[in-house]
């Protein structure tokens, strides 16, 4: 199966308070770093789009091998760096006007950061000696997957009290956390297999999402609504519930494996293998109301790696084809424009 881990670390250990808490110093920037980018494309590659809205988030990496962070503004145009920095910057995820990401310093350590643009409050999320990486967020709670001296555990933050620690203390490993108001969902080891798990926050409540015999991974939240890929044996689909009602099912039957998806309202993503003779992902979208589903934008380059808020789609892509070069590419299915997000 392809799943990218990219596991990227940082410096610059600062006690962190953002947005209104106050056990630590306040890290203050000008909000966004404004900075133009050039031709997309030969020395600059882009990845792991997240969106919330109008705004979209973004790794990017230069021709001398540095990622950063980078934001853009549907609505406005405006696009930047959201924390100028040396450090490689990652795994990007946004929650209205809040940006949380991996820092990685020059010995490989990891932590996660976060930024109000705001405000332009900013700093670590949880000073940790362990490598910290997987950020999601939703409101004023992160969460994210942190090294243990016996594997990896999901932990969350509540920024706007201070309050943290571990979602669920187990033995087994919990990883690739996602969140929707007070709803987590993750995955975890059983020992023989992985499962995908919730938890209410705001109940206590918790257990498995959908008890199975087949491996479920990168689960992902909007509501009520959870959607996951699981093993098929030969390959992998992706599966959706409703916590309300207790409905599930296949997402859009296919022979091809499905992976990565995301939701939002009525509309689940995913990328799926276009099997012979191309062997390469293009990006699906299906409407859970109509049953309406297809690719979203027709292309002979690579997509993979989508996420949706609303009506808009971002993913990436290849510039051509055989190459690891990627760009963020959009689509907003109310409009029908789609192209590269900075051109």
């Amino acid at each position: 199966m392809q799943r990218k881990i990219s596991i990227l670390l940082v410096t610059l250990v600062v006690a962190f308070v953002f947005c209104g808490a106050a056990s630590a110093a306040t890290v203050k920037t000008n909000h966004v770093t404004t900075t133009k980018i050039n031709k997309v494309g030969g020395t600059v590659s882009q990845y792991n789009p997240a969106i919330d809205g109008t705004r979209v988030v973004w790794e990017q990496i230069d021709s001398s091998g540095h990622y950063t962070v980078y934001t853009k503004n549907l609505l406005t145009g405006g696009i930047g760096k959201v924390m100028t920095s040396t450090q490689d910057q990652s795994q990007p995820a946004i929650s209205g006007t809040r940006i949380v990401w991996v820092q990685t310093d020059s010995l490989g350590k990891t932590v996660i950061y976060a930024k109000n643009i705001a405000t332009g409050a900013s700093g670590l999320v949880s000073p940790s000696s362990q490598d910290q990486y997987s950020p999601a967020i939703s409101g004023t709670h992160i969460v994210w997957t942190q090294d243990t001296s016996t594997g990896y555990a999901v932990y969350v933050k509540n920024i706007a009290t201070g309050g943290s620690g571990l979602i669920l203390p187990s033995t087994q490993n919990q990883s690739h956390p996602a969140i929707d108001g007070t709803h987590i969902v993750w995955e975890q080891s059983t020992g023989t297999k992985y499962a995908i798990y919730v938890k209410n926050l705001a109940t206590g409540g918790y257990g498995l999402l959908l008890p199975s015999s087949q491996d479920q991974y990168s689960p992902a939240i909007d509501g009520t609504h959870i959607v996951w890929e699981q093993s098929t044996g030969t390959k992998y689909a992706i599966y959706v519930k409703n916590l309300a009602t207790g409905g599930y099912g296949l997402v859009s039957p296919s022979t091809q494996t499905q992976l990565y998806p995301k939701i939002s309202g009525i509309h689940v993503v995913w990328h799926q293998d276009m099997g012979y003779p191309n062997f390469q992902f293009a990006v699906y979208v299906k409407n859970l109301h109509t049953g309406g589903n297809g690719l979203i934008l027709h292309s002979s380059d690579e997509q993979t790696y989508p996420a949706i808020s609303g009506s808009i789609i971002v993913w990436e892509q290849q510039t051509e084809s055989f190459t690891l070069n990627y760009v963020v590419y959009y689509k907003n299915l109310a409009t029908g424009a789609s192209g590269p997000l900075t051109p």
